[in-house]
């Protein structure tokens, strides 16, 4: 590891990339580790009260043309002189010329 990094950075580094799952540090270790802690803020989430659900599914529960669907076309079957000869770089002209 580089030397610029901290003894805690380190420390956390090498057991967050223990290749041991039993016992690699889980998550709630990581967020309880001193390194990590230092100068950490935990994430708030406003709620935006001003959405109406009722509004985001007439927005897309009637819409057709939102809608994804799987198609299921069987694919070209193809044999390889007939793939080489569609494509532009490809030509074996060469090889059947006398």
């Amino acid at each position: 590891m580089p030397s610029c990094f901290s003894f805690g950075a380190k420390k956390l580094i090498k057991r967050i990339l223990n290749p041991n799952p039993l016992t690699r540090i889980k998550i709630s270790e990581i967020l309880q580790d001193e390194w990590f802690k230092k100068e950490y803020h935990q994430p708030s989430f406003a709620e935006d009260e001003d959405v109406n659900l009722d509004d985001v599914d007439a927005a897309f529960n009637n819409s057709e043309k939102n809608l994804v669907t799987e198609r299921r076309k069987k694919p070209v079957s193809m044999n390889a002189f007939e793939l080489i000869s569609g494509s532009r770089g490809f030509s074996l002209d060469s090889l059947f010329q006398k």
